[in-house]
């Protein structure tokens, strides 16, 4: 099996960095209609966003020395899975605490995600690339959160909702 070269793994990281972060950001838009279908108040909107980033705060340090011990691609991995799975979720919610849990394991994949990716950027890097290789990860991460929102057809957001 052949080690793919460092100068190719950056790329690799922030088109998965990317997608995940389009995937947190695609859900943006729906959240007021869908709340709103759920009969909940707008308060409810803050908690599914606080929820994703307490989760990712609290675990990002262990998972952290987690990729230090069992290593970066296992993580990621892992990271990329979870993701998959809370976007399921989120997909088929049909109950409030569906939302939440689906919120909550995006937390868990970011914390699984950014701060390996990070590890792996510091660990191909030297000392004098490591700002550029975290910077354009960053702008990965940044610009799919961005995009995200923007990907959304607000003309269809009822029926996608109602349906």
């Amino acid at each position: 099996m052949s080690q793919i070269q460092p100068k190719k793994i950056l790329p690799l990281l922030m088109i998965n960095m990317f997608i995940v972060m389009l995937g947190v950001g695609l859900v943006t838009p729906i959240l007021p209609a869908l709340i709103t279908d759920f009969g909940a108040s707008g308060q409810t909107i803050g908690f599914l966003v606080a929820a994703y980033g307490i989760t990712q705060f609290v675990l990002s340090p262990i998972t952290g020395k987690l990729s230090d011990q069992y290593g970066r691609k296992s993580l990621i991995v892992a990271g990329v899975a979870v993701f998959a799975l809370a976007k399921i979720i989120f997909a088929i919610g049909s109950e409030l605490w569906m939302l939440y849990c689906s919120r909550l394991l995006e937390g868990v994949a970011a914390a699984l995600l950014v701060p390996p990716m990070m590890a792996y950027v510091a660990d191909m890097t030297t000392t004098e690339e490591r700002a550029q290789g975290n910077g354009l990860l960053g702008a990965a991460m940044s610009l799919g959160f961005v995009i995200g929102p923007g990907l959304f057809d607000y003309r269809s957001a009822g029926a996608f909702i109602e349906g």
